[in-house]
């Protein structure tokens, strides 16, 4: 039986493709070659990256959620519709057509944002790096990831968007360091939306570091924030709104300032840099 030898296989498949990129290349800067035909070699070769960059953003995601999650993870988060309206009252009479434009103008007044919008964005896109060169720059000095104490993070909400929940929750998983997360607790101030109810606990299953409270009453903000503090097991409480999606770097600025003095309450304040 022949032994395979892995680094040799290795080795051929790297010596292929360096000469494929190096033939590639050669092509593209040939005077023979048709304008035409460099153009779509250049584009193939645009796109062929992008799809790289597509497969390995799936592969980091990958790392950080549930393993049972992933062919959920690979998915845009897309709900059916109808969900709580009914919307056979955006229909004609006569000819039974259905209002696009109506229906997402009674979303956007349940709300007051661009729900339709929300509901067809992919809840783990990725934003550019918000800071400046002098917030990055003071990152730098901040104690490493390691060494951060425990945070328990409090999100209160009622009748939300599950899609925007959703994307807030994802948010602070891809850009917070989770080693350092004991926790994200969702308080349902008894929220009345349909889908708020076992379909909220199902996506949860995907998020084991997620705990969700429901209130038995409506509590208001502040009541349902003293529930989750009390609920905390980290050693800082961080409190979030339900609708919002985080930065890269936001999580540790907060946090190192507690560090500094227990007794500090810091706040994000996104036109400076703290």
């Amino acid at each position: 039986m022949a032994i395979i030898n892995s680094s040799e296989i290795r080795l051929k498949v790297l010596t292929l493709k360096h000469h494929a990129r190096q033939k590639f290349f050669e092509f593209l800067a040939s005077p023979n070659a048709p304008i035409y035909i460099k153009v779509i070699g250049l584009a193939a070769a645009v796109l062929l990256l992008l799809l790289v960059l597509k497969i390995l953003s799936w592969i980091m995601m990958l790392a950080f959620y549930h393993s049972d999650s992933v062919s959920y993870l690979l998915e845009y988060y897309d709900p059916k519709t109808p969900r709580y309206l009914d919307t056979s009252d955006f229909r004609s009479s006569e000819d039974n057509i259905f209002d696009l434009e109506a229906y997402k103008e009674e979303l956007f007044h349940i709300n007051e944002y661009n729900t339709y919008l929300s509901d067809r964005l992919p809840i783990n896109r990725i934003h550019k790096d918000p800071r400046s060169e002098k917030c990055r720059n003071k990152a730098k000095k901040l104690p490493p990831d390691s060494e951060l104490p425990s945070t328990s993070i409090v999100i209160v909400m009622y009748n939300e968007e599950l899609s925007v929940l959703l994307r807030t929750i994802v948010s602070i998983l891809l850009n917070t360091p989770m080693e350092s997360v004991k926790e994200v607790i969702i308080i349902d101030d008894k929220s009345s939306k349909d889908e708020l109810g076992d379909r909220l606990e199902k996506e949860l299953q995907a998020f084991p570091f997620v705990r969700l409270i429901r209130n038995s009453k409506r509590e208001g903000l502040i009541r349902s924030r003293i529930i989750g503090s009390k609920a905390a097991e980290g050693s800082i409480l961080i409190f979030l709104d339900s609708h919002v999606e985080m930065g890269q770097g936001w999580y540790q600025p907060l946090v190192a300032r507690v560090m500094e003095d227990p007794k500090t309450v810091s706040l994000i304040y996104a036109k400076k840099c703290m």
